[in-house]
């Protein structure tokens, strides 16, 4: 089966299953190949796609990255009265591979390697609180030995009502090539 009907089939099982499952999940957000041509965003499941006043960021991602250091990234969820917010982030070649390796050390994260090995860093279920506006979250990534990368990630904020309506995604990309930088740090 094509990777192509493997995703419409896996959006379109989801569109059935999920009105009657219609709450919220405030871990575990399914990965379904974040990043690629045909893949699912939040919206999916989540209302209001794009339409609040907030965003989605990767703070600290470098234009060009030196090959193996380690760089301190942080995703950051801003939408005034959010009580929740919560994302998943790729970083992957132009083929859709690993790119570099993400590292956490932060509770608030969880890291999945996927059947098609790549990593997702999503937020853990304690990691989804706001202060009302917004959320943020920090871990690192070590960069590859060169390359483009382009980095994915969706998200949400919630009104906390532990129901998808009332909810608004968004999604934000921004690529990297290999170079010289020196705001990583030496491994």
């Amino acid at each position: 089966m094509k990777l192509s009907s493997m995703i419409s089939f896996a959006a379109v099982a989801l569109a059935v299953a999920l009105p009657s499952v219609a709450t919220a999940s405030t871990s575990n957000p399914p990965d379904l190949y974040l990043g690629r041509q045909g893949a699912v965003s939040c919206n999916l499941c989540h209302s209001h796609a794009g339409t609040g006043s907030g965003s989605v960021s990767i703070q600290g991602l470098p234009k060009m990255y030196e090959p193996g250091k380690s760089y301190p990234l942080t995703v950051k969820v801003v939408e005034p009265g959010a009580k929740k917010a919560g994302f998943r982030l790729a970083a992957q070649t132009s083929d859709g591979a690993q790119a570099g390796k993400i590292v956490n050390r932060d509770p608030s994260l969880d890291v999945h390697v996927a059947t098609d090995n790549v990593t997702y860093l999503k937020q853990s279920y304690n990691g989804s609180d706001t202060n009302g506006s917004e959320r943020s979250w920090t871990f690192l990534w070590k960069a590859p030995e060169g390359g483009s990368v382009k980095f994915s990630v969706d998200a949400v904020a919630g009104d906390g009502d532990g129901t998808v309506t009332g909810d608004h995604s968004y999604s934000f990309s921004a690529s990297a090539q290999a170079g010289q930088s020196s705001r990583g740090q030496a491994d």
